[in-house]
């Protein structure tokens, strides 16, 4: 099953969880992976920012080894070069791949593209996007899968934002 009927099937079951693995440990991110996706195969596994610059797309590929069948998100968060930054994470094993919401449409546009092409899908990171209502508005016109509000770690911590407060906003 390719990526994006795997997604498809996902969303259609409700509320999808994201598993964000933003550490640098590799062994502690697959064991957190592994732990998660036993309990909840219908979880999203986040392979995140800090991960992949620290451990690059090894990350991806040996998380994809260690669980074949899970969705896989590489937090890219793509600024340019947005094909080649999906084939990049494609080629590891991603389904899932994120650009930036604030870049052009250009990135985006490229970045879906080639999505499309390789049979993954596109999530555009809404983080730092001061109207996001908008700006989702426009790239969902750009064909992207997904559009992802995400409030940061700084900001939550800054701002004492609970995932309470997160789940109450957007219920």
């Amino acid at each position: 099953m390719d990526s994006l009927t795997k997604l498809k099937k996902l969303i259609k079951r409700g509320p999808i969880l994201q598993i964000a693995l933003d550490l640098l440990e590799l062994d502690k991110a697959i064991s957190i992976a592994r732990k998660a996706y036993s309990e909840e195969p219908g979880v999203i596994i986040e392979v995140g920012t800090p991960l992949i610059k620290y451990a690059g797309v090894e990350a991806i590929k040996k998380i994809r080894q260690e669980l074949p069948d899970a969705l896989i998100l590489a937090d890219m968060k793509t600024a340019d070069v947005g094909a080649l930054e999906v084939s990049i994470a494609a080629e590891a094993g991603a389904d899932i791949v994120t650009v930036l919401g604030a870049v052009g449409d250009e990135v985006v546009e490229e970045a879906v593209w080639k999505a499309h092409e390789l049979g993954v899908a596109v999530q555009v990171d809404m983080i730092g996007v001061r109207d996001v209502v908008k700006r989702g508005s426009e790239v969902a016109k750009l064909d992207v899968d997904i559009v992802g509000l995400h409030v940061g770690i700084d900001v939550q911590r800054r701002r004492g934002i609970t995932a309470a407060v997160l789940t109450r906003a957007i219920s």
